[in-house]
């Protein structure tokens, strides 16, 4: 989940610009499980490198402290060429599910 008090005091409380970054991230990532799963699932590993390379970069760009490792550890793997676990997998999209909901909750108290 994402440090909100963390991500407060680093933009000096500034909620307003917290509520942009959060608009734009849920814009740019509407369709992230659907992504992740299909590069899985085709076995395509160098595009969910990329995939997950861009999505630990922005989640710990806000924050997030609980799924960033496991998505590194995917990220790793498929530098490496191997395949990651299908549990590993499932836990960042359970996860990312939760933290779409708490970007949410916050836009709602905010406005």
């Amino acid at each position: 989940m994402i440090n909100i008090e963390m991500l407060e005091e680093m933009f000096d409380g500034d909620k307003e610009f917290i509520s942009v970054l959060f608009t734009q991230y849920l814009e740019d990532n509407s369709g992230i499980n659907e992504k992740i799963q299909s590069q899985f699932d085709a076995n395509q590993l160098s595009d969910l490198f990329h995939t997950t390379h861009t999505l630990a970069g922005a989640l710990s760009n806000i924050c997030e402290t609980d799924t960033v490792p496991v998505i590194k550890k995917i990220e790793l793997l498929c530098k490496e060429e191997k395949k990651p676990s299908a549990d590993d997998i499932e836990l960042v999209k359970v996860s990312l599910v939760d933290i779409f909901k708490q970007m949410q909750e916050y836009l709602k108290t905010i406005s």
